[in-house]
């Protein structure tokens, strides 16, 4: 009886379940046209405004979510920074094993390389901000270096307390050496140099720390050096030198002087002479 009823229903049985199904009434249509196709105004009006007209608050909060990041926020997003570390960082070695890395319950990090392992708390690497001061180490004319001793008459002091120096003209193949009193990362730090007078700008960032300028014109100049801390932050500290390069005696204004004059009074004696032939 019960296989009848669910296989083999009656003919009367399969009518009734096909209006059902396929045959609704003209108000189970309507009915369910009505809750697809056609809300009511109150349930239009509820769901454009879920979607299209959010409240102020809503609005607010999806708008701080995405314009208006807060400034630690921008700075996460905007400048992402890698910083390299090595074995002088206190690292177990350059060279780490695959997959041997996990996060401690602490929020510690640790990784296993081939000489152990290196545990640590991200928040706890914190920026080098310290401002160095950059020395002049060294001083060399022609590459040859200047010693207080036997060069006196050039250099009276060490050049890293020497505010300026006087040269001639031939003395015009200079080479300046500096070091930043950052000591932590010696390698890491960069240098920029200016020869003002010669130089339009700073010229771009270097790790050497030397500049060697050739040929110069006599007259004035101002060598100008800063640099960064190991992490890369520029020091507002500048180091300066002055220099002034003598011209040769043939080209200094008083020499000038003295043969225009010779040639107004040679052009005079020829007028002279030529009016006492006339």
């Amino acid at each position: 009886m019960n296989t009848d009823l669910t296989l083999n229903p009656s003919p009367k049985e399969r009518d009734l379940n096909t209006d059902l199904t396929l045959n609704p009434s003209p108000k189970e249509r309507d009915l369910n046209t009505d809750l697809t196709l056609n809300p009511s105004p109150k349930e239009k009006d509820l769901n454009t405004d879920l979607t299209l007209n959010p409240s102020p608050k809503e609005r607010d909060l999806n708008t701080d979510l995405t314009l208006n990041p807060s400034p630690k926020e921008r700075d996460l997003n905007s400048h992402w920074v890698f910083k390299n570390f090595t074995v002088k960082d206190g690292l177990q070695s350059n060279e780490f094993n695959r997959y041997a890395y996990c996060k401690l319950q602490t929020g510690e990090l640790a990784f296993g390389g081939v000489n152990g392992l290196n545990i640590f708390n991200p928040d706890d690497i914190n920026d080098n901000v310290y401002e160095p001061n950059i020395l002049f180490t060294g001083f060399k004319i022609g590459n040859k270096e200047v010693s207080i001793i036997e060069d006196s008459a050039i250099l009276r002091k060490a050049i890293f307390a020497t505010n300026q120096l006087h040269l001639n003209y031939t003395q015009n193949f200079l080479t300046f050496s500096f070091a930043s009193t950052d000591y932590s990362s010696t390698k890491n730090n960069g240098f920029q140099y200016q020869l003002v007078g010669l130089d339009k700008d700073w010229l771009p960032a270097t790790k050497l720390n030397e500049a060697t300028y050739t040929n110069l014109d006599p007259g004035s100049y101002t060598f100008k050096v800063r640099g960064t801390n190991s992490d890369g932050v520029w020091s507002s500290k500048i180091s300066s030198i002055n220099i002034f390069i003598s011209p040769p005696w043939w080209a200094t204004w008083w020499f000038r002087s003295l043969v225009a004059m010779a040639v107004a009074g040679a052009a005079y004696g020829f007028y002279r002479y030529r009016l006492m032939q006339a």
